[in-house]
């Protein structure tokens, strides 16, 4: 058996339809970035004070997309849960992908045991379901932000360290990387220097995609019990506690999901675009066990 790394696709001229698409997932997410990071701009209500007498109200009039069963503005805490769940998401990513980078990268260059040791990690590790082996970790250490980002970071790393290892199995034995080590460049500066950064492009290509499956682990996290904290909003608790009223008031589940299904699938039309980019330049590969 041997591995190898092959292009995902050819690269292919894009249609209107593609170009509008990935106008309208841009746009989406350069959106949601700012409604993350300045969510007071947009939101009409404080997204935990209660108003008991208003509650379960439909949408209109004060409650532009209604009220929750504690009379919480439901517009307010989307746009609320916009800091939770795209920070989740992006940070975790990041997170995962540097450490993936970074591990699977130098134990593939370094080789020996350490190389052994760290394949049989990635092996183990990506036998488990991401969304399983975040619940152990959260389970294990509590529930935080920081927790729930560095659990779900953990079920990303070894995704990307398996594709690092390949990556620098191959970049290594380039004329370029065995002239740096002839002019006598320790390990580390041939890793720094030379072969993590050809790394970047193929590794980011294929992670960019990640940041959907981070909104939805979050978000199923959250509808656990197992997410934010409440009172604090998350897509994930706002459709855990709609889902009690879904017959009397089928917005409180409907406008969460829409806003969380609009937000995945336009970070999966950037992966797209970003793999489709990297493609071009022959960037963007996967794995191909034979």
């Amino acid at each position: 058996t041997g591995t190898d790394l092959r292009p995902i696709h050819k690269p292919r001229r894009r249609s209107p339809f593609s170009l509008f698409r990935e106008i309208l997932a841009f746009a989406v997410i350069i959106l949601a970035v700012f409604i993350a990071v300045t969510p007071g701009t947009l939101a009409t209500h404080d997204p935990n004070v209660q108003d008991i007498e208003n509650r379960l109200s439909a949408p209109g009039g004060n409650f532009l997309l209604g009220s929750d069963h504690f009379g919480r503005d439901v517009f307010s805490r989307i746009v609320h849960g916009f800091r939770a769940s795209i920070a989740i998401g992006i940070l975790s990513v990041a997170i995962g992908t540097l450490v993936g980078l970074i591990l699977g990268g130098s134990s593939s260059y370094i080789g020996g045991w350490v190389g052994m040791f760290v394949q049989g990690v990635t092996d183990v590790l990506l036998g488990f379901p991401i969304l399983l082996l975040a619940v152990v970790l959260i389970a294990a250490f509590g529930v935080s932000e920081a927790t729930i980002t560095i659990a779900v970071s953990t079920g990303f790393t070894p995704h990307v360290a398996r594709v690092s290892q390949i990556l620098v199995a191959r970049i290594q034995t380039q004329q370029y990387v065995t002239a740096a080590i002839s002019l006598g460049l320790k390990n580390h500066q041939v890793l720094a220097r030379h072969i993590l950064p050809a790394c970047i492009g193929t590794v980011l290509a294929y992670s960019t995609s990640f940041v959907s499956t981070a909104l939805v682990i979050e978000s199923s996290l959250s509808f656990l019990g197992l997410g934010v904290p409440p009172p604090n909003p998350s897509w994930g608790n706002m459709l855990q506690e709609g889902s009690k009223f879904l017959e009397s008031a089928p917005w409180l589940v409907a406008f969460p999901a829409t806003v969380l299904v609009m937000a995945a699938l336009s970070f999966t039309v950037l992966g797209d675009f970003v793999r489709d980019t990297l493609d071009r330049s022959g960037a963007a590969y996967h794995l191909d066990q034979q």
